[in-house]
């Protein structure tokens, strides 16, 4: 069974960092990153329960060795939503430090406009939750459309019933995005009366 230094290694590798970085993260000195992971030094279980609730690490695998380190997320409670949040926003921000120029202007910008729109400003309880499923399901929907386009999996050149389909199948994505879109805006708009509903 692996100890805990070996899960220590183990996760700063599953997350994606080296030792340098993970060192920043966690507030700790390089040489204490490689002391632990090498045997040499045994991480404080201050230390291993700060690193579990920054990455949603499970504190019973990283001081047991039991189950899994990351959990399974049900984004459908408050705890499963924030442990999924904090993982995609350690991801997120690896990306930004990763970009430059257009592509980190561009990054920031869509990152903006997201927490701009999920503002929901001027609506009651009922009509924000109503608003952000609708967004939730334009950016549900161009994520399966963008993982759609991007598959090395594409009908061959000469597949012409392939390519119809294909087609067929982004157009409907694409209509299903346009649905989600007037969703969100009819929840201000239907305010006004149901004629001005788009």
């Amino acid at each position: 069974m692996p100890t805990v230094n070996e899960r220590f290694r183990d996760i700063r590798k599953e997350l994606g960092f080296n030792q340098q970085q993970f060192a920043y993260e966690l507030g700790i000195s390089q040489t204490h990153i490689s002391g632990i992971e090498n045997g040499r030094d045994n991480p404080s279980k201050s230390l291993l329960k700060f690193l579990c609730a920054k990455f949603s690490v499970s504190e019973e695998w990283m001081l047991e060795g039991t189950g899994t380190p990351l959990p399974e997320w049900d984004i459908t409670t408050d705890k499963g939503a924030i442990a999924k949040y904090n993982a995609l926003r350690v991801s997120f921000e690896k990306m930004l430090l990763a970009a430059t120029g257009d592509d980190l202007a561009c990054m920031v910008q869509a990152f903006c406009y997201l927490v701009g729109a999920l503002g929901a400003q001027k609506l009651d309880l009922q009509e924000t939750i109503k608003y952000r499923k609708a967004l939730c399901s334009t950016v549900d929907e161009l994520e399966k459309l963008s993982t759609m386009v991007s598959s090395t999996v594409l009908p061959s050149k000469t597949d012409a019933m392939g390519w119809v389909d294909f087609k067929n199948s982004c157009s409907a994505a694409t209509n299903r995005i346009n649905q989600s879109v007037k969703d969100a805006i009819n929840v201000y708009l239907e305010k006004y009366g149901e004629e001005m509903k788009l």
